[in-house]
């Protein structure tokens, strides 16, 4: 798996389906937009673009479509010159073997760029299908997209989010049994509890969320460390053309001295020491060793 600071919510899923936390579940965004309304997960970033220029951009995209749009269009300005940089700077740098390595435009965004740009944990929720913006034309009486919204996940949070699959109360109940199945949909759908069915709460999940947010400044001090030294690594191998190689001894050393500035970059950025990073990984290396020395005792009996 490839760590990405930044990743979109289709991906987001992609890479969440294999760790198999919601069995019983449809793997799609919609999945995402259930936590983020329980409050449990939220996007990290969420762009979203005032619905004018985003009418605009979407018209660009749609050349092929002529049509005359029934509402306001951004006109040419400043506005409208940021949110074009803003995309042309995202573009460039998920396209970096193309354009090299820059800064992404989301790590120190500019004041500009402000206006497009939402931490979801400081608003109040508000469904996919409510913050499309409307590009009803001529042509199309009543259209709705939802190009002006865009959320991003951190790689760690895929961890948070397995943990969170069985947060809640826990009802089990025989829904083969067909008449019960239909009394206990009826009952949900009227807000009530089956009857018949035991319960369970499950206060696990919650433990995890605060231990997720007390490490929070050194997973993503991680995360953008692993991200742009494999991004170093690519800038560095794509002379090579692909294929199996080694790197010559100048190769070998130019990725570790970027791997020892990118660490203290990384340090520095998120304002970390060794200590936190000792704090995050020690319960981890307890659990492994903990796991190791109990298959050492079954194998010895």
């Amino acid at each position: 798996m490839q760590f990405h600071r930044f990743m979109r919510a289709d991906e987001f899923v992609r890479e969440l389906a294999p760790l198999h936390a919601f069995r019983s579940e449809y793997m799609g965004t919609s999945l995402l937009e259930g936590l983020e309304s329980a409050s449990l997960l939220f996007p990290r970033i969420r762009l979203r673009y005032p619905d004018p220029v985003a009418r605009r951009l979407w018209l660009e995209m749609h050349e092929d479509m002529p049509c005359q749009l029934k509402h306001p269009l951004e006109p040419d300005g400043a506005r409208w010159d940021s949110a074009v940089d803003f995309r042309n700077r995202l573009h460039r740098w998920q396209n970096y073997i193309v354009y090299g390595i820059s800064p992404h435009p989301l790590d120190d965004y500019e004041p500009r760029f402000t206006e497009f740009v939402q931490r979801p944990k400081d608003f109040s929720f508000e469904r996919r299908l409510d913050r499309r913006v409307d590009v009803s034309s001529d042509v199309y009486e009543t259209l709705f997209d939802d190009c002006n919204v865009e959320d991003y996940y951190s790689s760690w949070q895929l961890l948070f989010a397995a943990e969170l699959a069985d947060a809640g109360i826990h009802m089990r109940i025989n829904l083969a049994d067909r008449n019960i199945a239909r009394a206990a949909e009826k009952a949900i759908h009227q807000g009530r509890i089956p009857a018949g069915t035991s319960s369970a709460f499950n206060f696990l999940p919650a433990h995890a969320a605060r231990n997720f947010a007390s490490h929070e400044k050194a997973l993503d001090a991680v995360v953008w460390f692993a991200e742009e030294r494999s991004r170093m690594l690519s800038k560095i191998t794509t002379q090579h053309g692909g294929g199996r190689f080694r790197l010559s001894p100048a190769e070998g050393a130019q990725y570790e001295q970027a791997g020892q500035d990118l660490a203290l970059a990384s340090a520095k950025r998120f304002s970390i020491g060794g200590n936190d990073l000792e704090t995050l990984i020690r319960p981890n290396c307890e659990t492994e060793l903990e796991g190791l020395a109990e298959g050492s005792n079954r194998s010895l009996t």
